[in-house]
């Protein structure tokens, strides 16, 4: 990533204040959150089509995103929220380390959109008790879960 050293766009100089560089609170404008310096998530999907999958982001799910040049889009997230589960069970011995899951309000509603956009859903929603999940498989064979929770939400949760 040496060329984001090279570049000053939304201000990639290393040595600027974050107060400089970003929209994102500092410690003194964070309120409850003030003991730790953790201003956000950044998430990485693994792809070996990384262009189709942006534009997926891009076109299909329609979020914001940023071009930090060379075609690396970093796309603004809806809210978020973080669950830890414990290291057993059939998803983690199956070799799933990490989640990504997408929350929606109206699972069947969404399950149409994506299939009309031309995403590959896998089979139909399955009510899991905590939430009602079907699978979605991206270009390059990533899969994702997409759920409308049951369960309370963090997401939403002021600050």
């Amino acid at each position: 990533m040496a060329h984001l050293a090279e570049r000053d766009q939304g201000g990639l100089t290393p040595g600027r204040p974050l107060a400089e560089r970003s929209r994102w609170p500092t410690a003194a404008g964070r309120g409850k959150l003030a003991a730790m310096a953790i201003i956000g998530t950044h998430m990485l999907v693994y792809t070996s089509e990384p262009e189709a999958v942006r534009a997926i982001f891009r076109d299909v799910f329609g979020w914001a995103h940023v071009d930090d040049g060379q075609g690396w889009l970093i796309f603004a997230l809806p809210p978020a929220e973080i669950g830890v589960h414990p290291a057993e069970g059939p998803s983690y011995d199956s070799g799933n380390r990490h989640q990504i899951s997408l929350m929606c309000d109206d699972i069947t509603t969404t399950v149409a959109e994506l299939r009309a956009k031309g995403i590959d859903v896998r089979g139909e929603p399955q009510d899991q008790g905590w939430g009602v999940t079907v699978q979605i498989t991206l270009p390059g064979g990533t899969d994702l879960m997409v759920y409308e929770p049951r369960h309370a939400l963090a997401a939403h949760v002021s600050r």
